[in-house]
């Protein structure tokens, strides 16, 4: 069987083709990814913007493109920070299945730490660990012992949207990130960060 995987984040779009056997092990023979960078088209009032939306469309349909020639009938479509905060994500969705009859499904917070504690067990097999994944978006933790979650969170302390809000600071300044900002993110992040007792 074959098997296609497509994840929309907050900085790109990735798609994954995967030869599924009848044992359960898989393969990926074919991996796609483009710099759409969807979550910087969220405006300032939480809406995705126009031309984020129809670049990330247009590399859907190339996505759909290579689907359908390489006669792929299993598709997974998930989309996780950028959508889910978006105010207009039902729209959003609704135009992506329109224009590329792709359906997508929009991952919770639980439901994308969930998977990417997932990926990394399967790739580690380590029973007991503290997992990070940082994202475009977003920053899951996980903790887990005895190959089960004990704890788990996501915060929205991405990579490309700590780089934004540096930059809005200092969008006078030209692209220099001063010192005192880059103290006053680093605190910032340090703050929302769990404590031990929670992890």
């Amino acid at each position: 069987m074959k098997l296609s995987v497509i994840d929309l984040g907050y900085n790109s779009v990735k798609l994954v083709c995967y030869k599924v056997n009848s044992d359960g092990t898989f393969r990926a023979y074919d991996r796609r990814r483009v710099k759409t960078k969807i979550g910087r088209g969220l405006t300032e009032g939480g809406y995705l913007s126009e031309i984020a939306s129809r670049d990330t469309i247009e590399s859907l349909r190339l996505f759909r493109d290579i689907i359908v020639s390489d006669d792929v009938k299993n598709i997974i479509a998930v989309a996780t920070s950028a959508v889910r905060e978006a105010k207009n994500r039902t729209k959003f969705i609704s135009d992506i299945y329109e224009k590329t009859g792709i359906t997508f499904r929009i991952l919770s917070h639980k439901e994308e730490s969930y998977y990417s504690w997932c990926g990394a067990l399967h790739s580690t097999c380590i029973s007991d660990a503290l997992f990070f994944d940082l994202g475009g978006g977003s920053l899951e933790i996980v903790h887990s012992q005895d190959f089960k979650i004990n704890n788990h969170l996501s915060l929205p302390l991405g990579a490309l949207r700590m780089t934004r809000v540096l930059n809005q600071k200092n969008v006078d300044l030209g692209k220099k990130y001063v010192r005192k900002h880059l103290m006053k993110l680093e605190q910032h992040i340090l703050q929302s960060l769990p404590d031990r007792k929670q992890f």
